[in-house]
This record gives C-alpha cells, sequence and structure tokens, in this order.
C-alpha cells in the first residue's frame, strides 16, 4: 500500500493514504467516539493504532485513544464497523486482540474496546478487556473472508433483526452509557468542536 504525503490546512505534514477507504472509516469512528468520552469529561489524546517500537526494537501494537481524568488513565481501542448481517455479534481479528490484552498486561493501565457505525445507528458500544470474555459469540464461522485473519466475535447489546437470535442469558457488550457512569460535564458544543479539530491532523502512521 502506498503512502501519501500531504498537508492539512496548517501546514503540517499528513501520514497515510487519504484514498484509502478502510483507513478513513477507523479515523471516522475514532473521532465519534473521542468526541462522546470528552463530553464525559475526560481528556483524550490520539494515539493512532500504529505499530510502534521500542528502543531495542521489539514492535508493539498499539491502541487508538488514550483518555484520562479523575486520577485514571485508560487505552481505548475503537472498531467503525456494523455487526455480522446473519449474526447478532461482531469482533475484530484475534491477532489483534492477543495484542491488546499484552498491551494491558505489560502497561497495567485498562483497556476499553468500543464499537461503532458511523454510517449507521452511530451507537457506540463495548466492554472492558477484562470482562469481554463473558460476551464472546460461538455463531458461525470464525474467520474473514476477505483477509483469511482469525477473528473473535462478542455479542452486541441488542438483536437489529439479525438472522440468528441473541441466545438467552447471554452476557453482551454494553453501551457507552452503561460503561460510563460519569456525569457529562461538558456540552454537546464542546464535542462538536472537539470533532472539528485537527488533532487527527498531525502526522500518523501509514494505514495497514
Amino acid at each position: 500500500m502506498t503512502t501519501t504525503l500531504v498537508k492539512n490546512k496548517e501546514n503540517l505534514p499528513v501520514m497515510g493514504n487519504l484514498q484509502d477507504e478502510q483507513y478513513k472509516k477507523g479515523r471516522e469512528g475514532e473521532k465519534h467516539v473521542a468526541s462522546q468520552i470528552a463530553t464525559c469529561g475526560y481528556k483524550v489524546l490520539y494515539i493512532g493504532g500504529c505499530q510502534l517500537y521500542h528502543i531495542t526494537g521489539e514492535k508493539y501494537y498499539s491502541v487508538d485513544l488514550e483518555f484520562f481524568g479523575e486520577g485514571k488513565t485508560i487505552w481505548v481501542q475503537v472498531k467503525n464497523k456494523p455487526p455480522r448481517k446473519k449474526y447478532p455479534d461482531t469482533g475484530m481479528e484475534w491477532w489483534r486482540y492477543q495484542h491488546l490484552v499484552k498491551h494491558q498486561k505489560e502497561s497495567g493501565l485498562p483497556v476499553l474496546v468500543l464499537f461503532t457505525d458511523t454510517d449507521g445507528n452511530k451507537l457506540i458500544y463495548g466492554e472492558w478487556l477484562n470482562n469481554i470474555t463473558n460476551c464472546q459469540s460461538n455463531m458461525g464461522f470464525n474467520g474473514n473472508g476477505k483477509t483469511g485473519d482469525t477473528m473473535i466475535y462478542w455479542y452486541i447489546p441488542r438483536d437489529w433483526g439479525h438472522q440468528k437470535p441473541i441466545p438467552k442469558n447471554s452476557a453482551t457488550l454494553r453501551t457507552l452509557a452503561e460503561l460510563f457512569t460519569v456525569e457529562k460535564r461538558e456540552t454537546r458544543a464542546l464535542a462538536k468542536r472537539f470533532e472539528d479539530t485537527n488533532m487527527f491532523e498531525a502526522i500518523q502512521c501509514p494505514p495497514k
């Protein structure tokens, strides 16, 4: 995949093939999630989910966002994708999930996995990494037909008319409102300004 170097309106270079729809879709989801977390009163840093390197040369897969406030710092992995059409679940690549487990274990910071579909209802839902195995779905083939990656899936928080219903008494992912009990202290105007900011236009890793 090629990398295009462009500049934003503040004349800062932007790394990334901006014609790549998957890359732009992912960044759109990250903006949406970041803006909603900001309305809960937290400060949000954009990490970018890129591959980083330890000083020794060891590779580390990073999360997408970091938010902090009230003495807490939390890593966030964002997936902007709709649930599967046939099954009431959604998920990610197994290798990516394994990286998140390693990231949390070695950093000592909790990881929050969040899903959204900005082309659909824009609902944000997910679960803390420590709890997410309780929501695991065993429906269908756990493989990505496009990439061949092994996948891991979790039940979504509601049935959106899928061919297969959510099994009774199954634990599901939770909405952002359920995950956050912090009273919102920021206004919607602030959230809109956050989405318009150029923090996502700084130097970025090229899309994978």
